[in-house]
């Protein structure tokens, strides 16, 4: 499962240092907008291992539960005191041994990029969320579709880079509406594809960059990866 390479120390090493440091910050920051102040809130984190968004959420006080298909994936989450008591659920993606509508909020990041039958996990998030989704993914927009071709020079700079699938947006929002839900709101994170972040070494730079790209309102039409928060019809 992609979730088990996403939850190790090798991926979590594609975010040490400064550059990495502000990838997981931009990230961190969309998300903390979209969840919104309120402390009495579930909030199940589907493939979550990583802890990008356990550890800095769970610190400010929001309960969370970690998914994850195999015990290895919650080697990272017991290590962290942030995080190791939280919850952990144990499963395929697809078959979460929850009850309908059991979590206020269900978060799935780093897992669509690399997930084959991502309608069938679109249905299980839709499942077990009483109210809100938020997920990132690749999208099929602008700069990112020159991803495949600079997969060589992102494996030379990146070591442990995956394949990954990308995605027309709209297509998964159609795929979420039939299942009940609704785009409430959407970031996209960076205009220009992370590897190039990653060879300029300077977060100063790339937030200077990044900014920039914003006030031009590029990134918010090109950008990629895109936080969706999707939410419930009847909400």
């Amino acid at each position: 499962m992609p979730d088990v390479v996403t939850a190790s120390e090798d991926y979590a090493s594609r975010f040490y240092g400064e550059v990495g440091a502000w990838f997981l910050k931009v990230q961190e920051s969309a998300v903390r907008d979209f969840i919104g102040e309120d402390r009495s809130i579930s909030i199940l984190d589907v493939g979550g291992g990583h802890i990008q968004l356990a550890g800095p959420l769970s610190e400010a006080g929001f309960s969370f539960t970690v998914h994850g298909s195999a015990e290895s994936c919650r080697e990272r989450m017991d290590a962290n005191p942030s995080t190791r008591n939280c919850e952990f659920l144990l499963s395929s993606p697809t078959a979460l041994p929850v009850g309908d509508r059991s979590f206020h909020t269900v978060l799935s990041f780093r897992l669509f990029a690399h997930y084959e039958e991502w309608r069938t996990l679109v249905a299980e998030l839709c499942r077990v969320a009483d109210h809100s989704i938020i997920i990132d993914l690749p999208s099929k927009s602008a700069l990112n579709l020159f991803g495949p071709l600079l997969f060589k020079l992102k494996r030379r700079i990146e070591k442990n880079t995956r394949h990954w699938e990308s995605y027309r947006v709209p297509e998964v929002v159609d795929v979420f509406r039939e299942c009940g839900f609704r785009v409430e709101a959407q970031f996209k994170e960076f205009l220009l594809p992370m590897v190039f972040y990653r060879i300029l070494r300077s977060r100063r730079l790339a937030a200077g960059f990044e900014a920039a790209f914003r006030l031009l309102h590029l990134t918010q039409w090109f950008g990629s990866p895109v936080i969706l928060k999707l939410t419930r019809e009847e909400a």
